[in-house]
C-alpha cells in the first residue's frame, strides 16, 4: 500500500533539513511555497508540517512559521535504538522465511531499514516474560538511547527503562499511567466488527474464531475474541454462534474436527492472523472443503502469503511500515519531552475483499 501523501511530502522535507536546504534555528517557507515545491495542497503541506513538529524537526512559531530544529538526543548515549523481543519471537528470528514468521519479519526489517536511513545503531535484544532480567538485558538498558518493544515487556523490565528515563515504544499494546517516557503504536481491532458484518451480509450465521497452535493465546488474542463475539451478539445471535477452534498444523489431527464444524453450520472462519487463516486451507483440503463454497475464510494483517494463497484471502490490512515508520516518529517526540509522558497512537486499518469469501 502507497504511503500516505503527508508522510511522502514530511520525508521530503525532513531530507531536506538533513541536508541542510533548511538550517538549525532557520524558518521554513510558508506553507504555499511547500505546496508549489512539493507538487502538493497546502492542506496536505500543512498536515506534514504537523508530523514533523510532533517528530521533533519543527518547531512551530506562532505568526512565524516554523523553525527548524534537531530531536534532542539523550546526553552521554550513542545513538542507538534498540528493538526488544521475547523469547517465542526471538525463537523465529533463526528462520524469517518461517510461515509463522511472516508479520514479524515485515516488522523486524521496517525497524533495520528506518533505522538505517535515519543513521542509527540497531539490534534485537531478547527478554523473558517470566525471568528476571538478563545480563543482555541490562547492558542494553545501559547503551541504547531508545527502544522499541515487540511482545509484552514485564513490569521488572519496564522499570529498568524508567529509571534510566530511556524513551521506549511499545508495538500494539496498551500502556498504563505512571512514569518514564512510554509511547505505543496500536493497531485499532475495531475493524473486526466491518468483517463479521461483511460475512454476515454474505449469509453466514456461525463463525470459527481460528489460531494456529503456533502462537500463544495472548491479551491480544482475548481481545479479539471478545470484538468477535460482541460483534454477533449485536446481531441477535446466541454466544454459541462463536466458537474457538485452536488447531495444530500436523496433517490429519484437526481436518475430521473442521468437516463436523462446517457440517454443523459453520460456514465463515475468522483467524486470529492471516497465517492462522491461511492454516485452515490445508486443513479444509484434507476434510475436501472447498474454499470458499464450503468455507468463508478471512484473516488479520495482510501478508504477502494471503495475496499469493489461492483463493487470495480476505483480511484486514496493517501497514507494517507505516506502524514501524510510526513508532520512530513518536520516539523522537518522547526524546524532546521531560517523564512521565505516556502516548498512544492508532494506525489506520482497511478491509481488503478478495476471493476467499463466498455467499451461502
Amino acid at each position: 500500500m502507497a504511503e500516505k501523501k503527508y508522510i511522502v511530502i514530511a520525508e521530503k522535507i525532513r531530507t531536506d533539513i538533513k541536508n541542510g536546504v533548511y538550517t538549525e534555528a532557520g524558518r521554513i517557507p510558508p506553507i504555499r511555497e511547500l505546496a508549489k515545491r512539493y507538487g502538493a495542497n497546502p492542506q496536505t503541506v500543512n498536515k506534514a508540517t504537523a508530523y514533523l513538529e510532533s517528530s521533533g524537526f519543527l518547531e512551530p512559531r506562532r505568526g512565524a512559521g516554523s523553525m527548524v530544529r534537531t530531536p534532542a538526543a539523550v546526553p552521554g548515549r550513542t545513538k542507538k535504538v534498540l528493538m526488544l523481543i521475547d523469547r517465542r519471537r526471538a525463537q523465529l528470528l533463526s528462520d524469517l522465511n518461517d510461515l509463522a514468521n511472516y508479520h514479524g519479519k515485515d516488522i523486524y526489517l521496517s525497524y533495520l531499514m528506518e533505522a538505517s536511513a535515519r543513521n542509527l545503531g540497531s539490534g534485537f535484544v531478547v527478554f523473558d516474560r517470566e525471568a528476571p532480567p538478563s545480563p543482555e538485558f541490562i547492558a542494553a538498558v545501559s547503551e541504547a538511547s531508545a527502544f522499541l518493544i515487540q511482545g509484552t515487556l514485564p513490569d521488572f523490565c519496564f522499570e529498568y527503562l524508567i529509571e534510566a528515563n530511556i524513551p521506549s515504544v511499545v508495538i500494539n499494546r496498551h500502556i498504563t499511567p505512571g512514569a518514564g517516557r512510554i509511547g505505543s503504536i496500536l493497531i485499532p481491532e475495531g475493524q473486526i466488527r466491518e468483517m463479521v458484518n461483511y460475512l454476515m451480509s454474505l449469509g453466514h450465521t456461525k463463525f470459527l474464531y481460528a489460531l494456529s497452535d503456533r502462537f500463544d493465546q495472548t491479551v491480544l488474542f482475548d481481545t479479539r475474541l471478545e470484538i468477535l463475539r460482541d460483534a454477533v451478539a449485536s446481531c441477535g445471535f446466541a454466544p454459541d454462534a462463536v466458537e474457538v477452534f485452536i488447531y495444530s498444523d500436523v496433517p490429519g489431527r484437526d481436518s475430521d474436527r473442521l468437516a463436523s464444524l462446517v457440517s454443523a453450520g459453520f460456514t465463515a472462519a475468522i483467524g486470529y492472523n492471516d497465517v492462522s487463516a491461511v492454516g485452515l486451507y490445508g486443513l479444509a483440503s484434507r476434510a475436501s472443503l472447498s474454499i470458499p463454497h464450503d468455507l468463508s475464510i478471512t484473516g488479520f494483517d495482510d501478508i504477502v502469503l494471503a495475496q499469493l494463497a489461492i483463493p487470495p484471502l480476505t483480511t484486514i490490512r496493517v501497514d507494517r511500515q507505516e506502524l514501524v515508520h510510526r513508532a520512530f516518529a513518536l520516539l523522537d517526540t518522547l526524546e524532546s519531552r521531560e517523564q512521565p509522558c505516556r502516548i498512544e497512537e492508532q494506525i489506520g486499518t482497511s478491509m481488503i475483499i478478495r476471493q476467499s469469501a463466498f455467499r451461502v
